[in-house]
């Protein structure tokens, strides 16, 4: 085995204090020589000392005191010898205590309407700060602090007096997203934009993130928070779990262990979410603001507890008198209350004996994911172009484009309350405004219509063969109309090829037997029901592939409410085929059908139950002849309301023995069914903890591109364009397509006709049967659905830019960067690699491993790569 010339410095500086410690050079309590001091003592930057003193605080062998700097914790050596430390001075005899609003920037209202919202707010928090002068408020969100500036610039010498001196702390990524909906890369970037702008701004290096009211947190958000700088967690909802039930002492903080082992500092409790205007006890007790406000702050004098006391409101001001509330408590006798920010109260915290949580806070509002749908299809149509327009921009002439301006707009709209679609009609209309700036900005380029030349370029990591999209047929080879485009065979990964072309256009398809066979596939619509086989391995395709079912849902926007039994399904379904056709490059079936009226089995009006009144749809297949996939794309017409529409994809998967993996950002994970489950398949099946987990939970997962069902015997992966919820369990693929609930939940929000989405919607989808538990091939199918090999207006040099030796290594990010190029990669197996990487993109150019910014850079071996299990890596070529 090659062994590498030079360790980096980030780990020698780790390696080097970590061997001080457990030899006991280093004392516990003693102060670590200053970040400048150790870029001299190292010769190093900055930023490499910073994250090797991250990465020290979270191996819990220094803790970081604020300016005081950074000193020797109490650890367990390797050695089984103990560095021992001074008692830790237990933050209990005060509590400490700060205003953050929590800042919906789209949700009843439009985010114009939120903006002035928010510049009431902290207006004023200012003039508060300006009588009370221990008075501390924090901003979660740096959108908020970069649209009030704009607003007030007159405020900003002030906020920037504030901010120096710790009583406004900022806080967060640029806006609080959907962690389940949005990609890992955009989850990233993010939370890379806000601490730019603090830091740009500011001047604050901030440490703390915000994820209030995110409905649900994925596995890797450690991971992901570390590698944009920060260390602490003010978390959203905590789903799926029971803290308290730990075997741990509970105080203070705990630590989240995400998918690759990071831990990461998290709050214990979220705080004290306080409503105002009138607030009663089961109708008994009514009482004002300042009541509250009052009695919560009391109430929290009495627990023995360290923990983080956070005064929180959403569209509310906070009552003016709170400084004069914390005194007057203060006065009792009992705990004090001072006013603290955040990042003291986890600096303090003890870090040791704490809780260890492991995995995701999933799932929550599980009908978020098929309210609204359009918004999530345009969202991750916006997300593809994103990234192709970021690589393709590589071969523009001069510096290239700023796409800042349309990053943020994607931030906005993947934002919880807009991409989960839980909002007014109003306000989507500024959603889609955004969207369709993102998506106008990213719009691909296409071969001019009497070009001689053009080229191909594949933006997936797909080994095989997959069809490539031109307006213009290519010479020399086989290619076959689909609409306004020629598909025609491709089969090298992340390249390109140039094609001449055709002087005649490709003989037409012509009808064939609704049976046919391709070299992976056999295929049967003789009745218009799909019935389809693979031929390598064990079949894994169950009976009518592609079944509609809806049911009944008087839920609200956020969660289903299935008070009916009634479920429509193939007997009340009308489907026949419509043609099949063979052509060069493959087959195409359509079929179509509709929902048969039926009696009001639930409730007293309407088709089949109060709300629904028709659905309409039509399916069209594509079978390539040579490729190990297939494609279908569904279109429905829907029109009514209280209705959840499914698509189900049956696998002959035993149910006992088979893994359910749903692709997250940035890696995949197993998950079991937990609701509905049939009494004889009860092993497979996981409780939710809480009861009221599944008064908000109706047995959807989310997923991102792909999800998968396999056991030893061979799995299918099922491919989607958009569509989060999925439910895999008894062998059956199930994915939600759209909802349209009508009961009234938070905010008094009233689910407008817009929610209900009548009309037309088109769904895309991909199938690959496959080796057992072959998620490399899952994962190379997600990529190619959503960015699939076509035509661009660019000329493109021939050949494959990026390929790993290792197929479990996902590209999610090439763009340039002030070094150069900024590639991010990450494993998606669980298993540790060291792979090779080549291509044109790294010919005559150096590798070097990089922070998420592409700053602070590491000579690498391109021939020897490494990547822990589930590891996010950032590298740039120059």
């Amino acid at each position: 085995m090659k062994l590498t010339a030079k360790i980096p410095k980030g780990k020698r500086i780790v390696s080097e204090i970590k061997e001080k410690i457990e030899t006991g050079v280093l004392q516990a309590g003693e102060r670590l020589s200053t970040v400048r001091e150790m870029t001299k003592i190292f010769d190093t930057s900055p930023s490499v000392v910073q994250g090797a003193m991250q990465s020290l605080v979270k191996d819990s062998y220094i803790e970081c005191k604020g300016h005081s700097g950074y000193y020797v914790r109490k650890i367990a050596c390797d050695t089984g010898a103990e560095v021992s430390l001074p008692e830790k001075t237990k933050q209990n005899n005060t509590i400490p205590f700060i205003v953050i609003h929590h800042n919906d920037l789209v949700w009843r209202r439009n985010y114009d309407e939120y903006d002035e919202i928010r510049r009431e707010q902290i207006k004023l928090e200012l003039e508060l700060s300006r009588k009370d002068s221990s008075f501390t408020f924090g901003i979660e969100q740096s959108a908020v602090l970069e649209r009030y500036v704009e607003q007030e610039p007159g405020d900003k010498e002030y906020i920037q007096q504030l901010i120096n001196e710790g009583r406004l702390e900022p806080s967060g990524a640029y806006c609080i997203q959907d962690l389940n909906m949005v990609s890992g890369e955009a989850i990233l970037m993010c939370h890379l934009y806000g601490k730019k702008y603090y830091k740009e701004v500011w001047g604050s290096d901030t440490r703390v993130a915000s994820l209030t009211d995110a409905f649900g947190s994925c596995s890797q958000m450690p991971q992901i928070l570390s590698l944009a700088g920060f260390l602490y967690l003010i978390p959203g909802r905590l789903n799926n779990r029971n803290l308290k039930d730990l075997p741990f002492p509970y105080d203070g903080v705990f630590r989240w262990v995400g998918l690759d082992g990071t831990p990461f500092i998290v709050t214990s409790r979220e705080g004290r979410f306080t409503g105002h205007g009138i607030w009663n006890d089961v109708g008994l007790v009514c009482r004002d603001k300042n009541t509250r406000v009052t009695e919560d702050l009391a109430n929290a004098q009495t627990d023995p507890a360290d923990f983080l006391l956070i005064y929180t409101t959403e569209e509310a001001l906070i009552t003016k008198d709170i400084s004069k509330i914390v005194d007057m408590l203060n006065r009792n006798g009992k705990r004090k209350i001072a006013f603290r920010n955040a990042e003291s109260f986890f600096d303090a915290a003890e870090k040791d004996n704490v809780p260890h949580v492991y995995g995701e806070f999933n799932p929550v509002f599980t009908g978020c994911y098929a309210t609204r749908i359009s918004i999530k299809h345009d969202n991750r149509k916006a997300e593809n172009q994103l990234f192709e327009s970021e690589f393709l921009d590589l071969y523009r002439k001069g510096k290239g484009k700023d796409f800042t301006p349309i990053w943020k707009q994607l931030f906005l709209v993947g934002f919880h309350d807009a991409i989960c679609g839980c909002h007014s009609d109003h306000a989507n209309e500024q959603i889609r405004e955004k969207l369709d700036f993102v998506l106008n900005a990213t719009r691909p380029s296409m071969p001019a219509a009497k070009v001689t030349e053009f080229s191909v370029v594949a933006m997936n990591q797909n080994t095989g063969i997959q069809l490539a999209s031109s307006p213009i047929p290519p010479d020399g080879i086989s290619s076959q109309k689909e609409g306004d485009f020629y598909l025609f065979e491709y089969d090298d990964a992340f390249s390109a090829k140039t094609f001449r072309a055709a002087k005649k256009k490709p003989a037409a398809a012509k009808k064939c037997s609704a049976k046919f066979e391709t070299d992976h596939y056999r295929a049967d619509f003789s009745n218009g029901i799909a019935r389809i086989e693979n031929k390598n391995g064990k079949n894994v395709f169950g009976e009518d592939f592609g079944e509609l079912v809806l049911r009944p849902d008087y839920g609200t926007m956020w969660q289903e409410n299935y008070l009916g039994a009634s479920i429509v399904r193939r007997e009340d379904t009308v489907e026949k085929l419509v043609s099949c056709e063979e052509g060069a490059v493959f087959f195409k079936v359509v079929t179509e059908g509709y929902i048969k009226e039926g009696p009001a089995d639930d409730g007293n009006t309407g088709n089949h139950w109060p709300g629904f009144e028709s659905l309409s749809f039509r399916k069209e297949y594509l079978f390539p002849k040579h490729a190990d996939h297939f494609n279908m794309k569904l279109t429905i017409d829907f029109h009514g309301c209280n209705t959840k529409t499914m698509i189900c994809f049956p696998t002959t998967v035993d149910c006992h023995t088979g893994h359910p993996v749903y692709q997250v950002p940035f890696g995949s994970m197993e998950r079991k069914p937990y609701y509905e489950i049939p009494h004889e398949e009860v092993d497979t099946a996981q409780y939710l903890h809480h009861s009221r987990d599944y008064e908000s939970c109706k047995g959807d997962w989310p997923a991102l591109n792909w999800v998968d069902y396999s056991d030893w015997n061979g799995g299918l992966t099922v491919a989607n364009n958009g569509t989060p919820g999925h439910e895999l369990k008894s062998g059956n693929i199930m994915v939600s397509l759209l909802r349209s609930g009508t009961q009234i939940l938070d905010g008094n929000l009233m689910p407008e006709k817009g929610s209900f989405e009548n009309g037309v919607h088109e769904y895309d989808f991909a199938f690959r049967a496959h080796e057992s538990h072959d998620i490399c091939r899952a994962e190379q199918l997600g990529q190619m659905l959503n960015h699939p090999a076509r035509a661009v207006g660019e000329k493109l040099p021939e050949g494959v830019f990026l390929a790993f030796s290792e197929e479990n290594l996902a590209v999610s990010a090439i763009r340039r960067c002030e070094e150069g190029i900024l590639i991010r990669v990450y494993e998606t197996l669980g298993r540790y690699t060291t792979a090779s990487v080549s291509g044109s993109l790294i010919h005559k150019k150096q590798i070097f491993g990089a922070q998420a910014d592409g700053s602070d850079l590491e000579k690498e071996d391109p021939a020897e790569l490494f990547f822990k299990p589930y590891e996010i890596r950032t590298f740039v070529l120059k």
